[in-house]
C-alpha cells in the first residue's frame, strides 16, 4: 500500500495527473496529434480528410489501448507484425475500397509510422498527460543508395553551376528527393516547427507519402523560395530563376 502511494506521489511530482494518465487511451493522443497538425496548417490533413499515412496501422494495433500499456516490448511486437505483413493484410481487409496490394514495408517506412506514435506521445507528455515516453526501437535504415558524391565534391560541383540553381541542388542533395517531386512541393507540406516536410502520395514515385527531415540550411533555402503559404515551388521559384522569393 505504501509503495503504491509513493508511486502516485512521484507521478504527481513529475507533473502527470495520476487519474488522467491512468485513463488516457490511444484515441486521445491520436486526436491531439491531428489537432497539432491542423493548428500548424499542414494541408495534408485537409486534403486526405484527416488521415495520415501510417495511422491505419496504428489504429488497428493500438486502438482503444491505454497509453500506459504502450511499452517498448509492445512496440517491438508492432514492428514484427508490420514486417510479417500481418497488420497490412488486416487493414487491407477492413478497407475493401483500397486497391493497393499488400506489399513488404521497408525499415524506413516502419520508422515513419513509429515516428507518428512517438510524436503523439510527446505531445501528451508536453501537455502533462503522461510523465514519460517509452523507448522506441527504431529500425536501422541501411537501404541507402550508393554512388552519391561526398560533401566536398558536391560543393565543387555547386560552384560550377549557375547561382539560381543552387537552392534546388542543395535541396535535392540533402534530401535525396526526386526533381519531379521537389518541383511540386508547397510550403504547407512543411511541419509547424519547420523540422520535417511530408510529401503526399500524389507527388511521390511509389505513391506512398514520405516525411523528409529538414536541416536549418534547408529550412532557410525553402523560406527564400516561397513568397506565401501554399504557393507551388515551381521550376521558376525553386531554381530561383527570378532571384530569391521572400516569404
Amino acid at each position: 500500500m505504501e509503495r503504491e502511494l509513493r508511486k502516485k506521489l512521484d507521478a504527481v511530482e513529475r507533473g502527470a495527473p495520476v487519474e488522467q494518465s491512468r485513463k488516457l487511451r490511444y484515441e486521445d493522443i491520436r486526436k491531439s496529434l491531428l489537432t497539432e497538425y491542423e493548428n500548424n496548417h499542414i494541408g495534408l490533413i485537409k486534403r486526405r480528410n484527416g488521415k495520415i499515412h501510417g495511422l491505419d496501422y496504428l489504429d488497428q494495433f493500438f486502438g482503444n489501448m491505454l497509453v500506459k500499456n504502450i511499452t517498448s516490448p509492445l512496440l517491438r511486437e508492432f514492428i514484427a507484425k508490420l514486417q510479417s505483413r500481418e497488420l497490412q493484410r488486416i487493414v487491407r481487409e477492413n478497407n475493401p475500397k483500397e486497391k493497393q496490394a499488400v506489399k513488404p514495408m521497408g525499415n524506413g517506412t516502419i520508422n515513419r509510422v513509429l515516428a507518428l506514435l512517438r510524436k503523439a506521445m510527446n505531445i501528451a507528455r508536453k501537455d502533462g498527460l503522461v510523465h514519460a515516453v517509452p523507448y522506441f526501437p527504431m529500425l536501422r535504415e541501411d537501404n541507402v543508395r550508393t554512388g552519391f558524391v561526398e560533401t566536398d565534391q558536391f560543393k565543387t560541383i555547386l560552384s560550377h553551376l549557375p547561382e539560381h540553381l543552387h537552392p534546388l541542388m542543395i535541396f535535392l542533395y540533402r534530401t535525396g528527393c526526386r526533381v519531379g517531386a521537389a518541383l511540386q512541393i508547397t510550403w504547407e507540406m512543411v511541419s509547424g516547427d519547420a523540422t520535417t516536410m511530408t510529401l503526399p502520395a500524389k507527388v511521390v514515385k511509389n505513391k506512398e507519402p514520405i516525411t523528409l527531415a529538414l536541416t536549418a540550411e534547408l529550412t532557410a533555402v525553402l523560406k527564400k523560395q516561397f513568397r506565401q503559404t501554399g504557393q507551388l515551388c515551381s521550376t521558376r521559384r525553386i531554381s530561383g530563376a527570378n532571384g530569391p522569393q521572400r516569404p
